[in-house]
Protein backbone atom coordinates (compact mmCIF):
# COMPACT_ATOMS: atom_id res chain seq x y z
CA UNK A 1 0.00 0.00 0.00
CA UNK A 2 1.21 3.32 -0.73
CA UNK A 3 -0.16 7.00 -2.03
CA UNK A 4 -1.88 7.45 -4.64
CA UNK A 5 0.96 10.42 -5.57
CA UNK A 6 3.71 8.14 -4.40
CA UNK A 7 6.23 8.29 -7.50
CA UNK A 8 8.45 5.59 -7.10
CA UNK A 9 8.01 1.49 -5.32
CA UNK A 10 10.22 0.20 -2.98
CA UNK A 11 12.63 -1.12 -5.12
CA UNK A 12 14.70 2.11 -5.43
CA UNK A 13 14.58 2.64 -1.37
CA UNK A 14 17.44 2.65 0.72
CA UNK A 15 18.20 -0.04 3.17
CA UNK A 16 18.45 1.21 6.66
CA UNK A 17 22.01 -0.33 6.66
CA UNK A 18 22.58 1.75 3.66
CA UNK A 19 20.85 5.01 4.91
CA UNK A 20 22.88 4.56 8.36
CA UNK A 21 26.15 4.27 6.36
CA UNK A 22 25.35 6.85 4.35
CA UNK A 23 24.96 9.69 7.38
CA UNK A 24 28.56 10.97 7.24
CA UNK A 25 28.49 11.20 3.60
CA UNK A 26 26.62 13.71 2.62
CA UNK A 27 27.78 13.99 -1.03
CA UNK A 28 27.43 10.12 -1.45
CA UNK A 29 23.90 10.50 0.30
CA UNK A 30 22.70 13.32 -2.26
CA UNK A 31 24.04 11.35 -5.21
CA UNK A 32 22.24 7.58 -4.08
CA UNK A 33 19.37 10.00 -3.32
CA UNK A 34 18.97 13.04 -6.06
CA UNK A 35 16.68 11.33 -9.10
CA UNK A 36 14.33 10.54 -6.12
CA UNK A 37 14.02 13.31 -4.14
CA UNK A 38 10.83 14.55 -6.17
CA UNK A 39 8.49 12.13 -4.58
CA UNK A 40 8.11 13.64 -0.84
CA UNK A 41 6.53 9.42 -0.43
CA UNK A 42 10.08 8.81 -1.13
CA UNK A 43 11.59 10.90 0.58
CA UNK A 44 9.53 10.77 4.36
CA UNK A 45 10.82 6.70 4.09
CA UNK A 46 14.48 7.51 3.34
CA UNK A 47 16.12 10.34 4.29
CA UNK A 48 15.44 11.08 8.06
CA UNK A 49 17.21 9.88 10.78
CA UNK A 50 14.88 8.90 14.66
CA UNK A 51 15.77 8.20 17.89
CA UNK A 52 13.68 5.26 18.35
CA UNK A 53 11.91 4.39 21.88
CA UNK A 54 15.12 3.17 22.98
CA UNK A 55 16.86 6.41 22.16
CA UNK A 56 18.65 4.41 19.09
CA UNK A 57 19.13 6.26 15.84
CA UNK A 58 17.15 4.43 13.33
CA UNK A 59 16.06 5.38 9.52
CA UNK A 60 12.82 6.77 10.07
CA UNK A 61 10.18 3.96 7.39
CA UNK A 62 6.51 4.49 8.12
CA UNK A 63 4.56 1.76 9.75
CA UNK A 64 1.42 -0.01 8.61
CA UNK A 65 -0.80 2.54 10.91
CA UNK A 66 1.02 5.31 9.64
CA UNK A 67 0.87 4.19 5.60
CA UNK A 68 -2.78 4.34 6.04
CA UNK A 69 -2.93 7.95 7.20
CA UNK A 70 -0.80 8.99 4.64
CA UNK A 71 -2.83 7.19 1.94
CA UNK A 72 -6.19 8.53 3.26
CA UNK A 73 -4.41 11.98 3.57
CA UNK A 74 -6.43 15.54 2.91
CA UNK A 75 -6.89 18.84 4.75
CA UNK A 76 -7.93 18.13 7.61
CA UNK A 77 -6.89 14.58 9.36
CA UNK A 78 -8.43 13.64 12.74
CA UNK A 79 -6.48 11.13 14.89
CA UNK A 80 -8.22 9.16 17.62
CA UNK A 81 -6.19 8.92 20.87
CA UNK A 82 -3.46 5.97 19.98
CA UNK A 83 -0.60 5.19 21.80
CA UNK A 84 2.82 3.84 20.20
CA UNK A 85 1.83 4.19 16.89
CA UNK A 86 4.43 6.95 15.98
CA UNK A 87 1.67 9.57 14.69
CA UNK A 88 3.28 12.10 16.20
CA UNK A 89 6.58 11.53 14.58
CA UNK A 90 5.47 10.07 11.35
CA UNK A 91 3.23 14.04 11.25
CA UNK A 92 6.39 16.04 12.70
CA UNK A 93 8.82 14.13 10.02
CA UNK A 94 6.19 14.64 7.14
CA UNK A 95 5.56 18.47 8.41
CA UNK A 96 9.26 19.01 8.59
CA UNK A 97 10.11 17.24 5.04
CA UNK A 98 6.88 19.77 3.57
CA UNK A 99 8.75 22.70 5.20
CA UNK A 100 12.40 21.98 3.92
CA UNK A 101 11.21 21.03 0.31
CA UNK A 102 8.24 23.53 -0.62
CA UNK A 103 8.65 27.49 -0.48
CA UNK A 104 6.72 29.47 1.70
CA UNK A 105 5.09 27.32 4.00
CA UNK A 106 4.97 27.64 7.48
CA UNK A 107 4.26 24.39 9.73
CA UNK A 108 3.50 23.55 12.93
CA UNK A 109 2.05 21.55 16.07
CA UNK A 110 -0.14 23.61 18.09
CA UNK A 111 -1.47 21.05 20.90
CA UNK A 112 2.08 19.66 21.78
CA UNK A 113 3.75 22.96 21.81
CA UNK A 114 1.32 24.46 24.09
CA UNK A 115 0.76 21.53 26.48
CA UNK A 116 4.87 21.41 26.59
CA UNK A 117 4.97 25.05 27.03
CA UNK A 118 3.15 24.37 30.57
CA UNK A 119 5.69 21.76 31.56
CA UNK A 120 2.84 18.98 31.47
CA UNK A 121 1.11 20.47 34.64
CA UNK A 122 -2.14 20.58 33.10
CA UNK A 123 -3.01 16.32 32.72
CA UNK A 124 -4.94 16.61 29.53
CA UNK A 125 -6.33 14.70 26.19
CA UNK A 126 -6.74 17.08 23.57
CA UNK A 127 -9.45 15.94 20.51
CA UNK A 128 -9.61 18.05 17.35
CA UNK A 129 -12.59 17.44 14.84
CA UNK A 130 -13.70 18.80 11.65
CA UNK A 131 -16.72 20.32 13.08
CA UNK A 132 -18.65 21.09 16.51
CA UNK A 133 -21.07 18.67 15.62
CA UNK A 134 -18.28 15.78 15.66
CA UNK A 135 -17.54 17.03 18.95
CA UNK A 136 -20.93 17.48 20.30
CA UNK A 137 -23.60 15.46 18.33
CA UNK A 138 -25.68 16.47 15.28
CA UNK A 139 -28.08 18.41 17.22
CA UNK A 140 -25.23 20.74 19.01
CA UNK A 141 -24.94 23.10 15.74
CA UNK A 142 -23.84 26.60 15.34
CA UNK A 143 -27.14 27.92 14.95
CA UNK A 144 -28.46 25.90 17.80
CA UNK A 145 -26.04 26.54 20.74
CA UNK A 146 -23.71 29.03 19.25
CA UNK A 147 -20.26 28.45 17.58
CA UNK A 148 -17.99 26.56 19.65
CA UNK A 149 -13.98 26.68 18.81
CA UNK A 150 -12.93 24.65 21.82
CA UNK A 151 -13.78 23.68 25.18
CA UNK A 152 -12.44 22.36 28.48
CA UNK A 153 -14.38 19.46 29.97
CA UNK A 154 -12.45 19.26 33.23
CA UNK A 155 -14.16 16.25 34.77
CA UNK A 156 -13.46 14.19 31.92
CA UNK A 157 -9.53 15.81 31.36
CA UNK A 158 -10.62 16.72 27.93
CA UNK A 159 -10.15 19.66 25.65
CA UNK A 160 -12.02 19.91 22.12
CA UNK A 161 -11.25 22.52 19.18
CA UNK A 162 -13.94 22.39 16.51
CA UNK A 163 -11.17 22.91 13.46
CA UNK A 164 -14.01 24.50 11.06
CA UNK A 165 -14.48 27.50 13.82
CA UNK A 166 -10.57 28.58 13.74
CA UNK A 167 -8.97 30.82 11.51
CA UNK A 168 -5.49 29.50 11.87
CA UNK A 169 -2.58 28.50 14.00
CA UNK A 170 -3.33 31.25 16.32
CA UNK A 171 -6.34 30.87 16.93
CA UNK A 172 -5.94 27.66 17.98
CA UNK A 173 -3.01 28.73 20.60
CA UNK A 174 -5.44 31.36 21.62
CA UNK A 175 -8.15 29.39 22.19
CA UNK A 176 -6.33 26.52 23.78
CA UNK A 177 -4.83 29.51 26.19
CA UNK A 178 -8.14 30.57 27.03
CA UNK A 179 -10.12 27.79 27.30
CA UNK A 180 -7.72 25.57 29.73
CA UNK A 181 -6.08 28.62 31.71
CA UNK A 182 -9.47 30.78 31.95
CA UNK A 183 -11.55 27.39 33.10
CA UNK A 184 -8.88 26.68 35.69
CA UNK A 185 -8.07 30.12 37.37
CA UNK A 186 -12.01 30.17 37.49
CA UNK A 187 -12.20 26.77 39.25
CA UNK A 188 -9.41 27.56 41.61
CA UNK A 189 -11.35 30.88 42.67
CA UNK A 190 -14.28 29.11 42.74
CA UNK A 191 -12.21 26.39 45.41
CA UNK A 192 -11.14 28.91 47.59
CA UNK A 193 -14.20 31.02 47.64
CA UNK A 194 -15.95 27.98 48.46
CA UNK A 195 -13.65 26.86 51.13
CA UNK A 196 -13.67 30.53 53.22
CA UNK A 197 -17.93 30.42 53.22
Amino acid sequence: MKPATALYDTSTWLTPDERMALRDDEAELLKRCAPYLDCWWWRLNNLYIIADEYGQEVMFRCRPAQVMLFCMLWFLNIILKARQLGFSTAIQIFILDHAIFNDNRKCGVIAQAFMASYNGHIPLDIRIAATQEELYGPENTAERIGRIKGAYHPERGLFTLAASHLSGRADARETLRHEILGTMAWQRLQQKINKRS
